[in-house]
């Protein structure tokens, strides 16, 4: 089964402004995605994640090579399910929340000082981090709290001037922790009467993650239980979980990949056992449901993966992908077709491509920056 999906455009240089050359840095210099491992687009809505970028010119011809990876080397990427940041997130992801903090802040761009109508001497002191309600997303160190009325960043504060609200950044390290997915399907198998066999898709997740002393990185093993959540054990050494450095697949059945969206979440209170005497159907409802109900806080996700978009309203067992079927989620990049009316009678309205919201995304892009004719490849796997 492949588990990277090649996407690739050429560019012919002749009677065009460019030479190879300049074709190649042209075509290499467009932005596909924000980064390679954590992209919005690839990442959270097919799953994907970037192998390699390549750009090659050959004789009057330019050609950029856009690896994809659909399965493994950290496909499906990991978000945070409460982002709070103002550009797209990247790992490491610390786990934290924020506080209102007391009184009103006069914020002027350009300015290092904030005055405040509540003293924040309890509140806030050097190198705490803080958000403001006019600028959320983007965090400002403090550097130092000036009396009852005034506090001083380390940044000119760089957003519009408003008397506004603060909130502090916190961190919340977490102990009681596990994961589920959406899918049944994403399971390790279950030791019930009868047992519940391994699924099709995911099995086993690893997190990779520093705790709240600095310590690390500690890594955890635990094999999936389906829509139950299956609780996390903290590595020998570590006192909790405070900086997630990755969180990936580790075991898969035959559809290879993950069927469902897996959360790693924070718990209320620790999982009940589930007894000897259980059976499939006791653990597949009532003690799924007694389970999901200690969810508190979802911490971080692995999107859908790239095989179980490619084959949403197709499979319900999640067999193993079909090359037609993986082309056709990212064939809305690729394609130059546009929904449009026929130009002329008497064509067939049939003929028109429908329209998608992603149609040839990709290929306008490179197409718009470039000025001159982009011709995308046929869709390749490895």
């Amino acid at each position: 089964m492949p588990s990277q999906i090649v996407l690739a455009w050429t560019v012919d240089v002749t009677n065009s402004p460019y030479g190879p050359t300049q074709a190649a840095a042209a075509l290499s210099a467009v932005p596909l995605y924000d980064n390679v491992g954590t992209d919005p687009v690839l990442g959270q809505f097919f799953g994907l994640n970037v192998d390699s970028d390549v750009t090659t010119p050959s004789g009057t011809t330019v050609t950029r090579m856009l690896t994809l990876n659909m399965a493994g080397a950290g496909a499906p990427p990991p978000f945070p399910c409460q982002p709070d940041t103002s550009t797209p997130p990247t790992l490491p992801y610390e786990l934290r929340k924020a506080v209102t903090l007391p009184g009103s802040f006069f914020v002027a761009n350009g300015l290092f000082g904030v005055a405040t109508t509540a003293t924040q001497i309890p509140n806030l002191q050097s190198g705490d981090l803080i958000q403001f309600l006019s600028q959320p997303g983007v965090f400002y160190e403090v550097a130092t709290v000036l009396g009852a009325t005034q506090i001083v960043l380390t940044a000119a504060y760089s957003g519009i001037t408003s008397n506004t609200t603060a909130f502090k950044t916190v961190a919340t390290p977490v102990t009681n922790v596990a994961v589920y997915s959406t899918s049944p399907f994403d399971t390790n198998g279950v030791a019930t009467t009868p047992a519940i066999p391994a699924g099709n898709g995911a099995r086993s997740v690893e997190l990779i993650y520093h705790d709240s002393t600095g310590a690390g990185p500690f890594t955890a093993t635990v094999g999936l239980t389906g829509k139950r959540p299956a609780a996390v054990p903290l590595a020998v050494g570590s006192i909790d979980i405070a900086v997630i450095d990755n969180f990936i697949l580790t075991g898969t059945g035959v559809f290879g990949n993950s069927a469902g969206q897996i959360t790693l979440a924070e718990l209320s209170e620790p999982l009940p056992m589930v007894q000897a005497n259980a059976t499939a159907l006791d653990f597949l409802v009532a003690l799924t449901d007694e389970a999901q109900l200690l969810i508190d806080r979802p911490l971080v996700y692995l999107p859908q993966s790239y095989f179980a978009v490619a084959q949403q309203n197709l499979s319900e067992t999640f067999g193993t992908p079909s090359n037609d079927e993986l082309s056709g989620p990212l064939g809305e990049f690729v394609a130059l077709e546009v929904a449009a009316p026929p130009p002329n009678p008497p064509l067939d309205p049939s003929t028109i491509p429908a329209p998608t919201f992603l149609s040839g995304l990709f290929t306008k892009t490179l197409q718009l920056a470039l000025a001159v004719p982009v011709t995308p490849q046929p869709i390749t796997f490895a």
